[in-house]
């Protein structure tokens, strides 16, 4: 709550800015032009001003896709569409055309906008890439990997590891809040191994920030997760997934090892809508992974005969072996979005994560 009054500032981890320059024909700037920004997905609008240097500007933009329409008397009316990604700040100049008056015709176009965020070097990885890329283990942060500067530290406290930076000092904003675990120097959620925070179904897109970003982007000097959960919207839309990986299906590795997975069961689903149109929105979200396999113990010398008494083992040889092991992990998240008004949003987001 304390975070949401922070309102100050044109870009925030969560959002992003639209601004530019109004023209007409001859490259003069244009004060006065009246400018509307509208999410149809939200019915969130925005009305701004190019003022006396013609320059238009719309702070602390959510995501999504927007129309942009431009309106100057005199002039024809100019409509764009653009799509604002998180952490994005948009540049996007306009060039108004005269209208005689028996003329009533709108400019209409796609926005070829730049991108001059201060994030340093970044990736997005946008909603396709999560809807459609394979991820076996269900954990969004691992398409951190598609950025060309990262790389995994092995064992089980292995972190991600950005710009050749240490993997402590890698971090996570989900929705603009800090996700790390200052202790222990890892992710909120992954003591030890990389398990289920939020489910995947949730993650609207996230942007890999290798190096050399603003304060906004601070409290991690090796590289940031930058993470977006969905909202809902006017249409209701949802859904569903069910993944098999059995043992049957998977060959051997090269070295004639069998896969260490009898079977994998991962399932969940998503659905948002509003509550009321353009104004309330809820937006559910669930992930289940049920894994079975064997894991083998070894001793690293015989240990035939030798004894644990204080523990209750008479023969450390009888442990070898394989044994049944499982990994159960289950997420579930849901949010609530309010606009009140043009200028003030209200987001509540809970999420529960139980990993055995």
């Amino acid at each position: 709550m304390v975070a949401s009054a922070a309102t100050a500032g044109a870009q925030t981890l969560e959002s992003g800015q639209v601004r530019g320059i109004v023209y007409d024909d001859t490259k003069a700037t244009l004060p006065g032009a009246t400018v509307t920004l509208t999410n149809s997905a939200t019915g969130l609008t925005k009305t701004g001003t190019s003022n006396a240097s013609g320059v238009y500007q719309f702070a602390q933009i959510p995501r999504g896709s927007y129309n942009l329409l431009v309106e100057l008397g005199g002039f024809a009316r100019a409509k764009y569409t653009l799509v604002v990604n998180v952490g994005a700040s948009l540049t996007f100049d306009i060039t108004m055309k005269v209208a005689s008056q028996s003329e009533s015709v709108d400019v209409v176009g796609v926005a070829t906008a730049i991108d001059t965020a201060t994030a340093g070097v970044s990736q997005l990885i946008d909603e396709r890439s999560i809807e459609n890329l394979p991820l076996s283990g269900r954990d969004y942060r691992d398409l951190a990997q598609l950025s060309s500067s990262a790389t995994v530290v092995p064992g089980l406290r292995g972190g991600i590891r950005l710009g050749g930076q240490q993997s402590d000092y890698t971090g996570l904003a989900i929705d603009g809040g800090d996700a790390r675990d200052n202790f222990f120097g890892e992710f909120f959620g992954s003591l030890e191994t990389k398990n289920f925070t939020i489910p995947l179904e949730a993650v609207q897109e996230f942007q890999v920030v290798t190096n050399g970003f603003a304060p906004e982007f601070g409290r991690s000097t090796g590289g940031l997760l930058n993470v977006v959960t969905k909202s809902g919207a006017n249409k209701t839309q949802g859904s569903a997934h069910y993944f098999y990986r059995g043992k049957s299906l998977t060959k051997d590795d090269a070295l004639g090892t069998p896969s260490n997975i009898d079977n994998q069961h991962q399932f969940g689903a998503s659905v948002g809508g509003p509550i009321k149109q353009d104004k309330q929105f809820y937006f559910l979200a669930f992930d289940v992974s049920r894994q079975r396999g064997p894991l083998v113990t070894k001793f690293a010398r015989d240990v035939n005969g030798v004894g644990a008494p204080e523990w209750g083992i008479a023969n450390l040889a009888d442990l070898e072996g394989p044994h049944t092991q499982f990994q159960n992990l289950f997420t579930i998240l849901g949010k609530y979005d309010l606009q009140a008004g043009s200028n003030n949003h209200i987001s509540f987001r809970i999420f529960y994560t139980q990993n055995k």
